[in-house]
């Protein structure tokens, strides 16, 4: 096992190199000056090329990028030229309210793909096949953000049911003391019950959006999984020895599906972290993809390239984690590493 997280470990610098050049080439080829969109619509030649000096935009791209990387070696991602904060204290504020939606939403696509796929596996062409089918479509079809507005004006403006999509938290509520930076979490911690319902209102939505993005790959990963591993010269000897039925479907059938499903979740999750930034654009919502956005729009060069490196990290992260369990699910893993 060791030597399977040292080998992804390795195999995971030359990927954050290449990162690092991309999200530093990506930021110089966004559009605008950022040195005269800082310097103001009055500003003269000689006050634009001053504040291109103040920013440290004056040098060769070389000089620059050899710049940026004495940065991320010291841990620092700049600062941000719109909120005049650190970058890195911008992230920490906004990142765990991002972590939130992004996990929360791939905990009911892992649990809703997997649930429809075996359902389809065991009856194939059935109503849960044709169901598994149409929220595939689906997902396919209609982009995220558009699904997102869809909803809004479902069941917030003509049904009522859901809060305004502004955030978080409505005004009216308080939010929680900081513990762990999940404000659900925090709000049962401190016994906050009355906010903790009104957070999984404010949840409901942008959750169901980002999840019905994940649902459809999975759900046909498993289906696909499950069927092949149903009709497999084992479970025939299972079920010829008299097994349970409940038995055979999840410790012989599901089993030995779930290597192409962790795969599958791990995509996902990349797609996710991607999907999240027009998400909390429809929702309002104070996130680092929102935060980013907003960047874009004023040529604000750090908070991209944090978002960049961010995003990938975590994505580095996940992955690992799913190589480990996929190791420790199937020992042939660890042995072909």
């Amino acid at each position: 096992m060791t030597r399977v997280i040292g080998f992804r470990l390795l195999a995971a610098i030359p990927n954050l190199v290449g990162i690092i050049v991309i999200a530093f080439i990506v930021t110089r080829i966004l559009p605008g000056d950022a040195a005269a969109y800082y310097a103001g619509p009055t500003a003269t030649a000689a006050t634009i090329e001053e504040t291109r000096q103040r920013l440290g935009l004056d040098g060769t791209v070389v000089e620059q990028f050899l710049a940026y990387v004495g940065q991320l070696v010291r841990g620092d991602l700049g600062d941000s030229l719109s909120s005049g904060q650190p970058v890195i204290e911008d992230f920490a504020r906004r990142l765990p309210a991002s972590l939130e939606l992004t996990l929360y939403a791939l905990i009911i696509a892992i649990a809703g793909g997997i649930l429809l796929g075996v359902g389809a596996a065991l009856r194939p062409r059935g109503v849960v096949d044709r169901i598994a089918s149409v929220v595939s479509a689906v997902g396919q079809a209609v982009p995220t953000f558009f699904l997102g507005l869809i909803l809004i004006f479902v069941f917030y403006y003509i049904l009522n049911w859901a809060p305004e999509p502004l955030g978080r938290l409505s005004f009216m509520y308080r939010p929680p003391q900081p513990i762990s930076g999940f404000w659900t979490i925090d709000a049962l911690l401190q016994g906050r019950f009355d906010l903790f319902g009104e957070l999984v209102r404010q949840l409901a939505l942008p959750v169901i959006t980002l999840a019905w993005f994940g649902i459809g790959p999975i759900a046909r990963v498993t289906r696909s999984a499950m069927l092949d591993a149903l009709s497999s010269d084992f479970v025939r000897t299972a079920r010829a020895a008299g097994l349970r039925r409940r038995t055979i479907l999840w410790r012989y059938g599901f089993r030995n599906a779930v290597i192409p499903v962790l795969h599958t979740t791990g995509m996902v999750f990349s797609f996710m972290l991607g999907a999240n930034v027009l998400v909390e654009d429809v929702f309002g919502w104070p996130g680092i993809g929102a935060y980013t956005v907003d960047a874009v729009l004023v040529a604000d060069y750090a908070p991209v390239q944090a978002y960049i490196l961010v995003m990938a990290a975590l994505y580095i992260v996940v992955n690992l984690a799913i190589d480990v369990v996929t190791a420790l699910v199937d020992p042939r893993v660890r042995y072909d590493s």
